[in-house]
Protein backbone atom coordinates (compact mmCIF):
# COMPACT_ATOMS: atom_id res chain seq x y z
CA UNK A 1 0.00 0.00 0.00
CA UNK A 2 3.31 2.51 0.59
CA UNK A 3 4.65 1.89 -2.09
CA UNK A 4 0.94 2.06 -4.04
CA UNK A 5 0.48 5.81 -2.69
CA UNK A 6 4.25 6.69 -3.03
CA UNK A 7 3.28 5.82 -7.24
CA UNK A 8 0.50 7.65 -7.35
CA UNK A 9 2.41 10.35 -5.54
CA UNK A 10 5.19 10.36 -7.57
CA UNK A 11 2.42 10.32 -11.01
CA UNK A 12 0.79 13.41 -9.66
CA UNK A 13 4.28 15.15 -9.41
CA UNK A 14 5.00 13.87 -12.98
CA UNK A 15 2.10 15.40 -13.92
CA UNK A 16 2.27 18.74 -12.59
CA UNK A 17 5.95 18.83 -13.83
CA UNK A 18 4.85 18.12 -17.42
CA UNK A 19 1.98 21.00 -17.35
CA UNK A 20 4.61 23.71 -15.73
CA UNK A 21 6.30 22.92 -19.00
CA UNK A 22 2.77 24.30 -21.00
CA UNK A 23 1.33 26.78 -18.86
CA UNK A 24 1.73 28.85 -15.76
CA UNK A 25 1.58 27.53 -12.06
CA UNK A 26 -1.47 29.78 -11.51
CA UNK A 27 -3.62 27.93 -14.18
CA UNK A 28 -2.68 24.59 -13.38
CA UNK A 29 -6.23 23.02 -12.07
CA UNK A 30 -6.72 20.19 -9.87
CA UNK A 31 -8.96 18.82 -13.09
CA UNK A 32 -5.16 18.79 -15.22
CA UNK A 33 -3.63 16.95 -12.77
CA UNK A 34 -5.79 14.10 -12.50
CA UNK A 35 -6.75 13.95 -15.94
CA UNK A 36 -2.79 14.55 -17.56
CA UNK A 37 -1.47 11.17 -14.31
CA UNK A 38 -4.66 9.64 -15.40
CA UNK A 39 -5.62 8.88 -11.78
CA UNK A 40 -9.22 9.45 -9.79
CA UNK A 41 -9.55 12.90 -8.13
CA UNK A 42 -10.01 11.01 -5.04
CA UNK A 43 -6.45 9.90 -5.26
CA UNK A 44 -5.02 13.32 -5.97
CA UNK A 45 -6.65 14.59 -2.51
CA UNK A 46 -5.79 11.17 -0.95
CA UNK A 47 -2.18 12.43 -1.48
CA UNK A 48 -2.44 16.52 -1.76
CA UNK A 49 -4.99 19.27 -0.03
CA UNK A 50 -3.75 21.45 -2.49
CA UNK A 51 -1.89 22.22 -6.01
CA UNK A 52 0.12 24.21 -4.00
CA UNK A 53 1.58 21.22 -1.72
CA UNK A 54 2.17 19.66 -5.09
CA UNK A 55 4.65 22.20 -5.87
CA UNK A 56 6.13 22.27 -2.54
CA UNK A 57 7.04 18.61 -2.69
CA UNK A 58 8.54 19.05 -6.14
CA UNK A 59 10.10 21.99 -4.50
CA UNK A 60 11.41 20.12 -1.74
CA UNK A 61 12.91 17.24 -3.91
CA UNK A 62 15.33 19.55 -5.46
CA UNK A 63 15.43 21.55 -2.37
CA UNK A 64 17.00 18.29 -1.16
CA UNK A 65 19.41 17.37 -3.16
CA UNK A 66 21.09 21.28 -2.94
CA UNK A 67 20.78 21.88 0.46
CA UNK A 68 23.73 20.08 2.30
CA UNK A 69 25.69 21.96 -0.71
CA UNK A 70 24.67 25.28 -0.47
CA UNK A 71 24.46 26.11 3.61
CA UNK A 72 28.24 25.82 4.00
CA UNK A 73 29.26 27.88 1.21
CA UNK A 74 26.56 30.36 2.01
CA UNK A 75 28.61 32.20 4.63
CA UNK A 76 32.24 31.30 3.46
CA UNK A 77 34.63 32.84 1.03
CA UNK A 78 36.07 29.82 -0.18
CA UNK A 79 36.75 30.49 -3.97
CA UNK A 80 36.45 26.65 -4.66
CA UNK A 81 33.54 26.08 -2.65
CA UNK A 82 31.94 28.77 -4.76
CA UNK A 83 32.82 27.66 -7.93
CA UNK A 84 31.61 24.25 -6.95
CA UNK A 85 28.27 25.23 -5.33
CA UNK A 86 27.50 27.68 -8.88
CA UNK A 87 28.51 24.84 -11.27
CA UNK A 88 26.13 22.45 -9.36
CA UNK A 89 23.12 25.22 -9.59
CA UNK A 90 23.74 26.39 -12.99
CA UNK A 91 23.78 22.27 -14.38
CA UNK A 92 21.26 21.35 -11.72
CA UNK A 93 18.28 24.40 -12.62
CA UNK A 94 18.49 23.53 -16.04
CA UNK A 95 17.69 19.59 -15.35
CA UNK A 96 14.65 20.36 -13.45
CA UNK A 97 13.95 23.48 -15.67
CA UNK A 98 13.58 21.49 -18.99
CA UNK A 99 10.95 19.26 -17.55
CA UNK A 100 9.25 21.59 -15.47
CA UNK A 101 9.44 24.77 -15.33
CA UNK A 102 9.40 26.24 -19.06
CA UNK A 103 10.55 29.62 -20.01
CA UNK A 104 7.74 31.26 -17.74
CA UNK A 105 8.89 33.51 -15.89
CA UNK A 106 6.17 33.54 -12.88
CA UNK A 107 6.95 28.92 -12.73
CA UNK A 108 10.82 29.98 -12.12
CA UNK A 109 9.57 32.73 -9.99
CA UNK A 110 7.71 30.61 -7.80
CA UNK A 111 10.24 27.58 -7.69
CA UNK A 112 13.02 30.17 -6.47
CA UNK A 113 10.91 31.84 -4.46
CA UNK A 114 10.34 28.99 -2.28
CA UNK A 115 13.56 27.37 -2.26
CA UNK A 116 14.37 31.07 -1.16
CA UNK A 117 11.78 30.25 1.88
CA UNK A 118 12.64 27.08 2.84
CA UNK A 119 16.67 28.47 3.00
CA UNK A 120 15.51 31.20 5.34
CA UNK A 121 13.86 28.89 7.59
CA UNK A 122 17.01 26.94 7.75
CA UNK A 123 19.52 30.18 8.22
CA UNK A 124 16.88 31.02 11.44
CA UNK A 125 18.23 28.27 13.30
CA UNK A 126 21.80 28.87 13.41
CA UNK A 127 22.88 32.25 15.72
CA UNK A 128 24.58 34.60 14.07
CA UNK A 129 27.04 37.19 16.00
CA UNK A 130 27.77 40.03 13.21
CA UNK A 131 25.86 41.80 10.82
CA UNK A 132 27.98 40.65 8.02
CA UNK A 133 27.27 36.67 9.06
CA UNK A 134 23.92 37.64 9.72
CA UNK A 135 23.07 38.87 5.77
CA UNK A 136 25.62 38.06 4.13
CA UNK A 137 25.20 34.63 2.94
CA UNK A 138 21.45 35.93 2.03
CA UNK A 139 23.16 38.59 -0.52
CA UNK A 140 25.59 36.08 -2.10
CA UNK A 141 22.23 34.30 -2.62
CA UNK A 142 19.97 36.59 -3.88
CA UNK A 143 22.47 37.75 -6.47
CA UNK A 144 23.20 33.98 -7.39
CA UNK A 145 18.91 33.01 -7.71
CA UNK A 146 18.08 36.24 -9.38
CA UNK A 147 20.61 36.00 -11.74
CA UNK A 148 19.76 32.04 -12.47
CA UNK A 149 16.27 33.81 -12.99
CA UNK A 150 17.21 35.93 -15.70
CA UNK A 151 19.18 33.46 -17.77
CA UNK A 152 16.66 30.70 -17.14
CA UNK A 153 14.13 33.49 -18.83
CA UNK A 154 16.00 34.52 -21.46
CA UNK A 155 16.43 31.32 -22.63
CA UNK A 156 20.32 30.00 -20.79
CA UNK A 157 22.32 31.22 -24.11
CA UNK A 158 25.45 31.34 -22.21
CA UNK A 159 26.62 28.47 -20.79
CA UNK A 160 27.15 27.13 -17.41
CA UNK A 161 30.72 27.88 -17.34
CA UNK A 162 29.99 31.25 -18.62
CA UNK A 163 27.13 32.16 -15.92
CA UNK A 164 29.73 31.07 -13.00
CA UNK A 165 32.71 33.07 -14.26
CA UNK A 166 30.32 35.83 -14.46
CA UNK A 167 29.21 35.24 -11.29
CA UNK A 168 32.00 34.54 -9.60
CA UNK A 169 33.38 38.39 -10.27
CA UNK A 170 30.82 39.50 -7.87
CA UNK A 171 31.38 36.58 -4.96
CA UNK A 172 35.02 37.52 -4.57
CA UNK A 173 34.02 41.30 -3.95
CA UNK A 174 31.78 40.55 -1.00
Amino acid sequence: MREQKKSVKSQIKIATVMLLNEKSYMDITVTDIVNSANIARASFYRNYMSIADVFDDIVDDIFTEIVAEVIPVLKSNDENGWRELLYSMFYRFPKHHSVGLGTKAENVNELLSRMSAKLQEIEKLSASQTIREKYIGFGKMGLVVNIIKKWMIDGRKESPEEMVNFVMTFITKF
